[in-house]
């Protein structure tokens, strides 16, 4: 996630700097739009990492639910030693 925000600000310092004999307002202008592209990286590394943590999350879900049906299945008809409330 660092990579793209250097991208990004980066991006928006070299076009203000070449855009900045043109005026205030061109530059200004061009170093937001050399950002646009360093944001976009940003928002799909934050995006993939959210879906990464979800994928984990989903299989330690799936573990814990065969483990408790496995439980189930052997016979032990106990809800207390499938489920504690802690």
């Amino acid at each position: 996630m660092g990579a793209s925000w250097a991208i990004t600000i980066l991006g928006a310092i070299k076009l203000f700097a070449v855009f900045l004999p043109l005026g205030i307002f061109a530059a200004i202008t061009a170093g937001f739009i050399g950002s646009l592209f360093g944001l976009f990286l940003v928002m799909i590394v934050g995006l993939a990492s959210i879906q990464a943590e979800k994928l984990s999350e989903l299989k330690r879900q799936t573990k814990l639910l065969e483990t408790l049906l496995k439980k189930k299945l052997s016979g032990s008809d106990s809800s207390d030693d499938i489920v504690s409330d802690n």
